[in-house]
């Protein structure tokens, strides 16, 4: 019962470590490109040492995993045999922290119920970025800049990216995500949840409009 007990609150360590990480991925993407690379370097770093931890390598054998891995190899072989090596290869053989990102969030949303949780706080973080798109747009300020933004003159809206036009194609990835999971998730539930997924849809959609 001990190990039990033990096992059961190391589970739920690695949980919630996991979860924080992900969870700060809108975040992190926000704050800047370089906050954002770093998280996704911790989450694969961290989910490679679990691996070797737990020896748990099953994943591997997922067929999505393997084409992945094919497409790296060829990325690196591209970049050894190419006239400049320097060309490319930060970006090709860094392609592995993608591959272990993508492994890591599958591993946790399947093997963890509630993983899924975490769709629920992008949806939250995601619905304060288009309510400041909105502010930004009819008043010309942000919740960054509470005062006159000259890019409102330009038809620009910059929200949280603060000089760069970036918002409305941050926006349109979450969005596409999170609609994508909750109309399956609530399929087969009430017509009055199916429609206030589309409504908030719609409202995104407006949104990355307005962004200019």
């Amino acid at each position: 019962m001990i190990n039990n007990f033990y096992h059961k609150i190391k589970q739920d360590i690695i949980f919630s470590y996991f979860f924080l990480l992900f969870s700060l991925i809108p975040i992190s993407i926000l704050v800047g490109s370089a906050v954002s690379s770093i998280n996704i370097i911790v989450i694969s770093l961290s989910f490679l040492i679990y691996a070797f931890y737990s020896k748990n390598w099953q994943w591997l054998k997922s067929k999505n995993i393997k084409l992945l891995l094919i497409l790296y190899a060829y990325l690196v072989f591209n970049s050894l045999i190419s006239l400049d090596f320097n060309i490319g290869i930060n970006r090709n053989f860094g392609f592995i922290q993608y591959i272990l990102f993508f492994v890591a969030f599958n591993y946790f949303f399947l093997k963890y119920e509630n993983f899924d949780k975490i769709f629920y706080v992008w949806l939250i973080i995601v619905v304060v970025v288009v309510l400041d798109v909105y502010l930004e747009s009819f008043t010309g300020r942000n919740i960054m800049r509470p005062y006159f933004n000259e890019s409102h003159v330009q038809n620009r809206v910059f929200s949280f990216f603060i000089d760069e036009p970036k918002i409305g194609g941050y926006i349109n990835c979450f969005f596409l995500l999170l609609t994508g999971y909750f109309l399956n998730v609530y399929q087969f539930k009430s017509n009055k949840l199916k429609y206030l997924i589309i409504l908030v849809s719609v409202f995104s959609l407006t949104a990355i409009f307005l962004t200019g």
